[in-house]
């Protein structure tokens, strides 16, 4: 008797939502229709922050494009048009015809179980977006023992990319706090030179 595997991820190209990514986790019975690269890093807005997650983690909307959101918010629609090119565009001329949809779904495996199901899923989406964008050779079998390490690797760099950024917005808040106090030493000081040559 055949059973279902634990963990089920497909990524495919759809012509449903152009130029958009679809996330549905099946399990939680959610999913949400991004439009905009910056929604893709806004991982608090809704319950599949994890499946966002292994998207950039997997390469498909690259890390680099995080900063880029904060000066400009770009379309989807052109990140998939240039990683999906076609010769073909539809009725209002948009060349990008396709869309993006990623389902996930955990099988019988309440939360909170310790099995380690959350990493497991993103370890999932990170493989499969990896061979969806030719950065794993085969579209289908087993990994290799280096395409597994790689796997491994890309929340860790992900990570350290946020903790770095996190670390160098501390250390400047922390010199703009400490030259705000030296500026109020001062400026207390000239006070009190002033009212003592005044009196």
């Amino acid at each position: 008797m055949l059973t279902a595997p634990p963990i089920k991820c497909k990524v495919q190209l759809t012509t449903a939502n152009h130029g958009m990514i679809k996330l549905t986790s099946v399990d939680l019975k959610a999913s949400v229709l991004l439009t905009h690269v910056s929604q893709v890093f806004d991982y608090g807005a809704d319950y599949l922050g994890l499946l966002k997650a292994g998207l950039v983690a997997g390469g498909i909307v690259p890390l680099e494009f995080e900063k880029g959101c904060l000066v400009e918010d770009v379309p989807l629609k052109e990140l998939l048009g240039a990683t999906t090119k076609s010769n073909h565009s539809d009725e209002d001329g948009d060349k990008c015809i396709y869309g993006l949809e990623l389902t996930t779904n955990v099988h019988n495996i309440p939360k909170g179980s310790r099995l380690a199901m959350s990493t497991n899923l993103l370890g999932s989406i990170i493989a499969i977006s990896m061979r969806a964008t030719s950065q794993i050779s085969s579209l289908v079998g087993t990994l290799t023992k280096d395409e597994r390490r790689l796997v491994a690797a890309r929340p860790h760099q992900v990570c350290l990319l946020h903790v770095y950024d996190a670390t160098f917005m501390l250390m400047f808040i922390y010199r703009v706090d400490h030259l705000i106090y030296m500026y109020s030493l001062i400026i207390q000081l000239l006070i009190i030179f002033l009212y003592v040559i005044t009196k």
